[in-house]
């Protein structure tokens, strides 16, 4: 059973990370935004959501995956800071919609340089083979994660500068097509099995009161 121990060594470890990215010392903050995020979701998970939102109003676990993106972005490590920040939205739906909207607006700039840079590092691609492409799709995940992960970085990018980058905007809107119609299709397909089953189901209960009931009437007669 945790304690608020928990949530007070969390907030220790995120205070000492702060401390330390304000000296530019990012790559000695992770450590301990790493060492905050994980005791902030296991506060979380005990049934302490975000209704413990820092002064901004924004769960304090989203904060210190924010810093963690931060910290990871000026170290260098591109892919890490996207998988951060893009974390930091994992309990939105619990989050105080107001001041979680301004959260995401103030560091969209920051997860597209991030996405860029990633663009950027990954080497000479053929981009138009990558957005001209049928997308692949895998529907257990949120699009536009549901993607193949060469294809994600445009996907979001669209997303997110919608305006900056309309090249992508044909290969974004066929692709949330497709996963739109598979994600449908996929509902259907677990309704009829529920149905199939439900119907196997219930004809057995009703083959076994019939036995009984043949075997009550044998008995009393």
């Amino acid at each position: 059973m945790l304690t608020t121990d928990i949530k007070q060594d969390a907030l220790e470890a995120y205070r000492n990370g702060i401390s330390l990215l304000q000296q530019d010392k990012f790559r000695d903050a992770i450590p301990f935004l790493m060492r905050a995020a994980d005791g902030f979701r296991a506060y979380d998970a005990e049934g302490h959501p975000a209704e413990h939102a820092l002064e901004n109003g924004v769960s304090a676990l989203a904060n210190a995956l924010y810093l963690l993106g931060v910290c990871y972005e000026q170290s260098g490590n591109f892919s890490q800071a996207i998988t951060s920040l893009e974390t930091a939205r994992i309990n939105e739906r619990f989050e105080r919609s107001g001041p979680f909207h301004t959260f995401l607006h103030n560091f969209a700039p920051l997860l597209i340089s991030c996405y860029e840079q990633q663009i950027a590092a990954s080497g000479p691609k053929d981009v138009n083979a990558i957005v001209g492409s049928r997308p692949v799709l895998d529907v257990t995940c949120r699009f536009p994660f549901s993607l193949a992960p060469e294809a994600i970085a445009y996907a979001r990018l669209y997303e997110l500068a919608p305006q900056r980058y309309q090249q992508y905007r044909h290969f974004y809107e066929s692709a949330r097509k497709i996963d739109s119609v598979l994600r449908s299709s996929g509902s259907r397909t677990d309704e009829m099995t529920m149905h199939k089953t439900s119907i196997v189901v219930w004809s057995v209960i009703a083959l076994v009161w019939i036995v009984y009931g043949i075997v009550v009437l044998r008995t009393l007669m």
